[in-house]
C-alpha cells in the first residue's frame, strides 16, 4: 500500500445522515482512492474507487464526528490487492494496487493462479484488436484460479480483465477444471486450444470422416495444440506449414510444409486434397496458399490469426476456379454463449494434450518482461 493514512477532506450534515447521527463527508487516501472511516479510528472498508485513481471523491455518509477536522489523519486497513493496467495503448502494463471488491450476485469471486498472455492479450493491450476498448486496461481474457470454497476453475471473459490476485467472473463464464489439470499449463493453452476448437465447432460444417488438415503456422502454441485437437475431432491426416523445419519434424505431423522468407517461393504443389485450412499466418503467405491450392474437394478455410500481416489481396479469378469456403473464427464470428456450449468438452481433452512450453513469471515483473521476446513458449503471468 502506498500510504498508510486516509484524510477527511470535507465534511457536513445531510438530511438522511442526520436523521441516523451520521455526517456525510469526503473521504480519500493519498492516492485519491474514496474511503469509508469511523471516528474510533478502526479499520476502513473501501467503498467505491476507478482502477485508474482519478476519480473525483463522492459524497457518502459516515459514521465520524462533526467535529472532525480537515486533514485528521485516520488509520487505513482497507482490503486492496494488485493488477495489471495498461494505461496507454502501446504501453507495458504496469503493476498497480486496486480495490478488491466483493462479487456481484451472479459472480464467483475467485483467487487467480495463473493467467495467459496470448496473442489476443497483447493485440488488446496494443489498441489493435477490434475489441479492444479504450484505456485504461486491465489485460487478460481467461484464467485458472481457485473460488473461495477450494474449488480449481477456469474462465473466460472478454469484458473482465484477468491480470489480478483476485477476479470477480459472471457465473456462466466459470467451468470445473476435470481433476489433475495443472494450473500453468491450462492457462497456457487453453485459450490457443479455443482458438482451433472453436473454428472447428462454429466454423466448420459437414467434415467428412477422417478429413485433412492444413496448419498454417503450425509451430505456434495454437498451431501446435491445434494438431492435438485435429486428431481428437477425426483428423486422418495432419499438415503442418510454418518457417522452422527443425520444430516441425518434432511435431508428430503427417506432412509439412517450410514457409519460405518470400512467400511466393514457397512450395505448396504437394499437399493434395485438403478438406480444411486453418490459418494462424494469413497476409501475403495465404494469398499464395490459395492461388496454388489444387485440392479436388471441398476445402473450408477459417482464417484465425495473423501472425504476417492483416490483411489479403485475393483476386476473384481464385473464387471462381476453387471450390472454395472462406471464414473467420473469433468473437464476432461466434458468440461467448457458443464457448459457453462447447468448452467443457474442450477441457476435458485439453488435460491429454502433451505439456506445451510456457515461461512462468511473477505478477509484479509484468512491465519488465512485457516487451521481451517469449522463446521459451507462452508467458503465463502468476501473482
Amino acid at each position: 500500500m502506498s500510504s498508510p493514512f486516509a484524510h477527511v477532506v470535507e465534511s457536513s450534515q445531510n438530511s438522511s445522515g442526520a436523521e441516523h447521527g451520521m455526517t456525510v463527508a469526503r473521504v480519500s487516501d493519498d492516492e485519491g482512492c474514496l474511503l469509508a472511516i469511523t471516528a474510533d479510528s478502526s479499520p476502513c472498508e473501501r467503498l467505491y474507487s476507478r482502477s485508474d485513481r482519478r476519480d473525483e471523491s463522492v459524497l457518502f455518509s459516515l459514521n465520524i464526528a462533526p467535529a472532525a477536522s480537515y486533514g485528521k489523519p485516520i488509520h487505513r486497513n482497507c482490503n486492496t490487492m494488485h493488477q495489471a493496467q495498461v494505461q496507454e495503448w502501446g504501453q507495458a502494463p504496469k503493476y498497480i494496487e486496486a480495490n478488491d471488491t466483493a462479487p456481484g450476485p451472479d459472480e464467483i469471486r475467485i483467487t487467480v493462479l495463473a493467467t495467459g498472455v496470448h496473442q489476443v492479450v497483447r493485440s488488446r493491450a496494443a489498441g489493435k484488436h477490434y475489441s479492444s476498448g479504450t484505456p485504461p486496461r486491465v489485460p487478460g481474457v481467461d484464467g485458472v484460479g481457485k473460488t473461495d470454497d477450494g474449488q480449481l476453475v477456469y474462465w473466460f471473459s472478454m469484458e473482465r480483465g484477468t491480470m489480478a490476485d483476485h477476479v470477480n467472473i459472471p457465473k456462466r463464464n466459470v467451468r470445473s477444471l476435470p481433476k489433475g489439470t495443472e494450473p500453468a499449463q491450462a492457462a497456457g493453452i487453453v485459450n490457443p486450444a479455443l482458438s482451433s476448437w472453436m473454428a472447428f465447432k462454429t466454423r466448420t460444417e459437414n467434415l467428412p470422416a477422417d478429413f485433412t488438415v492444413l496448419i498454417v503456422g503450425a509451430t505456434s502454441t495454437s498451431g501446435r495444440v491445434a494438431i492435438s485437437l485435429s486428431r481428437a475431432l477425426g483428423a486422418k491426416k495432419v499438415i503442418g506449414a510454418a518457417r522452422n523445419k527443425s520444430v516441425l519434424d518434432t511435431l508428430g505431423l503427417d506432412a509439412t510444409v517450410v514457409l519460405a522468407d518470400k512467400p511466393e517461393d514457397t512450395e505448396w504443389s504437394s499437399l493434395g486434397d485438403i478438406d480444411v485450412i486453418l490459418d494462424y499466418v494469413y497476409g501475403p503467405v495465404t494469398a499464395h496458399l490459395l492461388a496454388l491450392l489444387k485440392s479436388q474437394r471441398p476445402t473450408q478455410y477459417v482464417h484465425i490469426g495473423g501472425l504476417s500481416g492483416q490483411e489479403l489481396l485475393l483476386p476473384g479469378a481464385i473464387l471462381r476456379s476453387k471450390n472454395l469456403t472462406i471464414r473467420g473464427s473469433g468473437p464476432g464470428a461466434w458468440r461467448m454463449q457458443d464457448v459457453a456450449e462447447n468448452i467443457d468438452e474442450l477441457l476435458e481433452v485439453v488435460k491429454g494434450i502433451p505439456e506445451q512450453p510456457i515461461k512462468l513469471v511473477k505478477l509484479k515483473d509484468i512491465e519488465a518482461v512485457w516487451d521481451e521476446p517469449v522463446t521459451a513458449g507462452r508467458l503465463v503471468i502468476e501473482p
